[in-house]
C-alpha cells in the first residue's frame, strides 16, 4: 500500500524556491483550494512547471505501447525522483519502478513502492544488507566475481539478482560470456541469491538514429537475447529479461520479440524519460516523432523573466545552469508573455548560460525587460534535479497540483 503522508503533511516554505509568498505555511491541499494561476499568483522567477495534458498523453501512450508489444514497464524514476509522478506511472500500467542505487530505492520504499529494479550493481555492504532485509520485491545486478563475493558476504536474506550482460565499448555488464555462464551457476548455487534473469543497457551503443548507431544497438540486443535463451532453463518461469533505456526501446521490443512471444520469458522495459519527453535530445532520437499512435509531447517548461536588454537583439534572462538542463543542449526558446497578456511564440536562440544568467538572442521587437519567457529542455533528468517542487499546470496554466522531488 502506498503511503503519501510525507507529501500530504508537507508545509510549503521558503525551501521550495519560486513559490508565491502567499503559499508559505500552507499544505499542498490548502494551497490548491485557492485555485491558483501560474502567471498571476505571485511566483518568483525562474520556475519549472509540468504540463498536465502532455503528461497524461505520454503516460497513456507508453502504456499502450507496452501492451501492444507484450512487455512490462518498470520506468526509471531517477529521471524525476517524484513519488507522485511514479504513482501515476503505476496507475497507467507500470509493473513497478526502476532506480539507480540503494538510496533511491529507500526513497521509494518509504512511499510504499514494493516492486523495484535497481538497474546497477550494488557492492556497498551496508546497502546489500539493507536491501536484503526489506519486505519488498527488489532486484539488482551482478557483473563480476568480486561483486558476487561482496553480495554473498553481506546479504542476510536471499536477494533477487539479474546477471548484467555488456559488450566492448558499453557501460557495465559482463563482456566474457564464459564468465557470464560461470556467474549464473554461482548465483544459482548461492544460499543468499535468487537468479531472476538477465539484463542489459543498449543506450551507450547509439548516440542518434543513424544507421551506424542502430546497427550497434541491435547487435548488442542480439547478444542479450542469445544469452537469455541459453540460460533460461536455469532460472524461474517466466524468466525475466530487462533492457530499454529512453532512446531505443522500439529496437528493444523488435529484437526481443522472440522472448515477448514466448510465455517462458517476461520482458521489462526500463524507459523513464518518456514521461516528460523533451524538446531536444529525446525529441530527436525517439522513434515516434511522426507516429500519432504513440507520439510523446514535451511536458517540462522553465519560465523566467527578462532582466536586461544590453544590446539590440540580446536579452539576459534570470536563470541558468542552476535552473535548467545544459548538459546535452542549451535550452530552447519557446514562447513569451507580456504583462499578463496572451502567450505568443518566440523565435530565438540561447547563446550561453551562466549559473544564473541566460543569454537569449532574438530579433523579436515586442519582447521587453520584465516579460516572461518559457524555455524547453533537452534531457529532463538534469532539470528535475534542480527543483524540489514543480507545479503541474493545465493548458491555460492553472495550478492543478504540486509534485515534490527527492534527489
Amino acid at each position: 500500500m502506498f503511503n503519501f503522508s510525507e507529501v500530504e503533511n508537507t508545509k510549503l516554505s521558503w525551501k521550495y524556491r519560486g513559490l508565491p509568498q502567499a503559499a508559505l505555511g500552507l499544505s499542498i491541499a490548502e494551497y490548491l483550494k485557492k485555485a491558483p494561476q501560474f502567471f498571476t499568483d505571485g511566483y518568483q522567477w525562474p520556475q519549472a512547471i509540468m504540463l498536465e495534458g502532455a503528461l497524461e498523453k505520454n503516460l497513456t501512450n507508453m502504456n499502450a505501447f507496452c501492451k501492444k508489444h507484450n512487455v512490462e514497464l518498470a520506468p526509471h524514476v531517477k529521471t524525476h525522483m517524484s513519488p507522485q509522478l511514479a504513482k501515476r506511472q503505476i496507475d497507467h500500467g507500470a509493473w513497478g519502478v526502476t532506480v539507480a542505487n540503494a538510496s533511491q530505492a529507500r526513497t521509494f520504499l518509504e512511499f510504499g513502492f514494493k516492486k523495484i529494479i535497481i538497474a546497477n550493481e550494488v557492492v556497498n555492504p551496508s546497502s546489500i544488507k539493507f536491501l536484503s532485509e526489506q519486505d519488498a520485491e527488489i532486484y539488482f545486478y551482478i557483473d563480476s566475481l568480486r561483486g558476487f563475493d561482496i553480495v554473498e558476504s553481506n546479504a542476510t536474506k536471499p536477494v533477487n539478482i539479474f546477471l548484467e550482460i555488456g559488450k566492448s565499448q558499453g557501460r557495465t555488464g559482463v563482456r566474457d560470456l564464459n564468465l557470464a555462464h560461470q556467474l549464473v551457476d554461482m548465483i544459482i548455487a548461492s544460499k543468499n541469491m535468487n537468479f531472476a534473469g538477465v539484463s542489459g543497457y543498449e543506450g551507450t551503443f547509439g548516440k542518434d538514429r543513424s544507421q551506424q548507431s542502430i546497427d550497434k544497438v541491435r547487435d548488442f540486443l542480439k547478444t542479450l537475447v542469445a544469452f537469455a535463451i541459453s540460460v533460461q532453463t536455469k532460472g524461474p518461469n517466466p524468466f525475466m529479461v530487462s533492457a530499454g533505456g529512453s532512446a531505443f526501446f522500439d529496437l528493444v521490443v523488435d529484437e526481443l520479440a522472440p522472448l515477448t512471444k514466448n510465455s517462458n520469458f517476461k520482458v521489462f522495459l526500463r524507459s523513464g524519460g518518456y514521461v516528460t519527453h523533451d524538446h531536444g535530445f529525446y525529441a530527436e532520437v525517439y522513434p515516434f516523432v511522426n507516429d500519432p499512435e504513440f507520439a510523446f509531447l514535451p511536458a517540462l517548461e522553465v519560465w523566467s523573466i527578462v532582466n536586461s536588454k544590453p544590446d539590440l537583439d540580446l536579452f539576459i534572462v534570470n536563470g541558468g545552469k542552476r535552473d535548467i538542463s545544459v548538459d546535452i543542449d542549451l535550452p530552447y526558446a519557446l514562447k513569451y508573455q507580456s504583462e499578463n497578456g496572451p502567450i505568443k511564440q518566440l523565435l530565438g536562440t540561447v547563446l550561453n548560460t551562466n549559473d544564473q544568467h541566460l543569454y537569449l538572442q532574438t530579433d523579436n521587437k515586442e519582447l521587453r525587460v520584465g516579460d516572461l519567457v518559457a524555455f524547453g529542455i533537452s534531457h529532463p533528468c538534469t532539470t528535475f534535479d534542480k527543483w524540489p517542487l514543480i507545479p503541474v499546470v493545465s493548458d491555460d496554466y492553472q495550478i492543478l497540483d504540486l509534485y515534490l522531488t527527492y534527489f
